[in-house]
């Protein structure tokens, strides 16, 4: 949710810099009729709309939207749990239209606040040790904590190769 946060904050500053309006494009209305949300992206890019463009799941990896996905996070999460991610981004919720499901009173403790970060951390870096191995992990650490450009490079490019494994 932080990241999402600081994402948000960082394009409302960004988003003042614009020359002009920039395109919204809601995954909830991209989801239920991604055709129509095509068609006004397409409008706004000024490029030519094609119902050829819809077929882009037969070839690719990619699916069409999938309606059943809309709110998932709201049906797969605990009451607790929706209450700490909304605590965090009600307001960039609200501003962006979405209703909060939570308790709006619902506050985090400093205890639970410090439990999360710590947990936040040892999954990111958990995760990380999964994805690249413990030791490009550790390369990738010692690299920039020593600043040692040619390192960095290397770590950088390996990692990048194995993400693309990952891509749809």
């Amino acid at each position: 949710v932080d990241h999402w946060v600081a994402t948000e904050e960082s394009w409302k500053i960004l988003r003042q810099q614009l020359q002009s309006e920039p395109h919204t494009l809601r995954y909830e209305n991209l989801v239920r009729d991604y055709p129509a949300e095509l068609r006004s992206l397409c409008a706004y890019l000024e490029i030519t709309y094609s119902d050829e463009m819809l077929s882009y799941d037969q070839d690719s990896t990619y699916s069409a939207p999938d309606i059943k996905l809309l709110e998932q996070w709201k049906r797969n999460q605990t009451p607790d749990e929706i209450n700490e991610v909304e605590s965090k981004a009600r307001g960039l919720m609200g501003a962006a239209g979405y209703a909060c499901a939570g308790d709006p009173a619902f506050s985090l403790s400093a205890w639970r606040k410090i439990q999360l970060m710590f947990s936040d951390i040892v999954y990111r870096h958990g995760f990380a040790i999964k994805r690249f191995g413990l030791g490009w992990y550790l390369l990738e650490k010692i690299a920039r904590y020593l600043n040692i450009t040619p390192l960095q490079k290397r770590t950088s490019l390996q990692f990048a190769e194995i993400e693309k494994q990952y891509l749809k």
